[in-house]
């Protein structure tokens, strides 16, 4: 990713600082020179976001000072894999601390004075409630009824809008409150999804019968309604990527009592699926694709996925990937066989794939040099020396690698893969066990391989 320094400041606080300036004093505890910037969306600016690089010094603590155009109400704030999500409003000046001790811990930190009740909603937002997947893997383990599940959304929703009520911001609160609602429309509506994880029937449920009677997306046009199902979409696939794509599909075709919103669902359900490595059932839930919808725009989408993803079932042989060492040296997967493989995708820029790095390391040390699988890591970066200090900084004891540009086409062209953390699995033979295996922090991950390779 290309960094864009726009503005950054070091040592002691700033004096005189002028009144529509941003002033955040901070102190990062365990800092260890990491790359540390603020990253905030700006559709002003090529590619979406305005980069903000703040120094630190060597004891971990900063002055940053810069203009805003606006206030961001959630402004990430990154210390190399850490992702702190904080408040950061236009004029204001902060004093805040960061804990970056603990890996894949980002609650660790706080401000003190102005802009303390904000920043504590937007960490307690965006690590529970506010994902998706937090709040499922917290509450949607034993679902029951919808009734029930519903509870449980709105008791959550309720929480945080009394603490909206108490930060007393109206910005803030008109920023958030929006939020709140959407995350009650969306987790209701992945209802049948969970059911379904849950061996039950959201159909045969006559609260949820009600409730999709009510078809909350009517009043939606159909720009609001595709981003809004788009984002359900990805949650859905993103969460349960081994969920049965026929049962996928069947769902996706009862959203509303809209036919042809009902095949943008199917469609974006499948396409989804497919761009995250979804493979089950995958032939029967194209099959009924296919028979139900006729509209040709959404199908030629499908199709043209599912050329490349059929492709890449279990059993297959691996396509090719082209990739080269930190020396130069030019290898494909290949020269790995022998040996089952375990493939780490990713990039030095994105942060939940730096989060995976100390749960792979420690795999690598748990399965030794005598295992029957291979660990390798093959990084995407488009530029090559952020990869090369990437790996100066984490001192990785496992292989390293990074795509040629060939390899880049590989990836996208024969993988599909549109996203990142991505983790493969390969047999000894080079041949596909599958293309989106559990991370490295799924627990149990070294036993959850070893079942997938018998």
């Amino acid at each position: 990713m290309k960094k864009i320094l726009l503005a950054a400041v070091s040592g002691a606080l700033l004096l005189g600082c002028s009144s529509d300036k941003t002033v955040v004093n901070g102190r990062i505890e365990g800092y260890n020179g990491e790359f540390t910037e603020f990253f905030l969306p700006d559709s002003t600016v090529e590619g979406g976001f305005r980069e903000i690089v703040v120094e630190v010094n060597e004891d971990g603590t900063f002055t940053a000072e810069f203009d805003l155009p606006e206030s961001y109400y959630d402004a990430p704030f990154f210390v190399d894999k850490f992702m702190f999500r904080t408040c950061i409003e236009k004029g204001k000046t902060y004093e805040a601390w960061f804990d970056v001790t603990k890996p894949g811990v980002e609650t660790g930190f706080g401000f003190t004075g102005e802009g303390a009740a904000e920043n504590e909603f937007t960490r307690d937002w965006w690590n529970g409630f506010g994902l998706a997947n937090l709040f499922i893997s917290e509450y949607c383990d034993e679902v029951s009824d919808f009734a029930s599940y519903k509870a449980a959304i709105r008791s959550q929703a309720d929480v945080f809008r009394a603490r909206l009520d108490t930060v007393g911001n109206a910005g803030f609160t008109a920023y958030y409150a929006p939020l709140i609602d959407k995350a009650v429309d969306s987790y209701s509506i992945y209802y049948p999804y969970v059911a379904a994880r849950n061996g039950l029937d959201a159909f045969a449920d006559k609260d949820f019968q009600v409730y999709r009677e009510e078809d909350i997306c009517a009043s939606m046009s159909d720009r609001e309604y595709a981003d809004f199902f788009n984002s359900v979409a990805s949650m859905i696939a993103g969460t349960y990527t081994d969920m049965d794509l026929l049962e996928v599909v069947r769902i996706g075709e009862k959203t509303t009592s809209d036919p042809s919103r009902n095949n943008f669902a199917m469609t974006s359900l499948l396409t989804t699926y497919m761009n995250y490595g979804g493979q089950t059932n995958l032939k029967a839930a194209y099959d009924y694709y296919k028979s139900v919808c006729k509209d040709p725009n959404y199908v030629s989408q499908v199709d043209n996925i599912y050329k490349s993803t059929s492709v890449l079932v279990k059993g297959a042989a691996a396509p090719e990937i082209e990739f080269t060492d930190a020396d130069g040296k030019t290898y494909t997967l290949s020269d790995f066989k022998g040996k089952a493989l375990y493939v780490d995708m990713w990039a030095s820029w994105c942060g939940p794939c730096c989060e995976e790095i100390p749960y792979l390391a420690e795999l690598y040390r748990e399965l030794g040099p005598d295992s029957d699988i291979r660990c390798i890591s093959i990084s995407i970066d488009e530029n090559r020396q952020d990869w090369v200090n990437k790996l100066a900084e984490e001192n990785a004891e496992w292989p390293q690698f990074i795509v040629t540009a060939k390899g880049q086409e590989q990836v996208a062209g024969d993988y599909n893969i549109r996203s990142i953390p991505r983790f493969m699995l390969f047999d000894a033979g080079g041949r596909i066990v599958t293309v989106n295996a559990p991370r490295p922090s799924t627990p149990d991950i070294r036993t959850i391989l070893e079942d997938l390779l018998k």
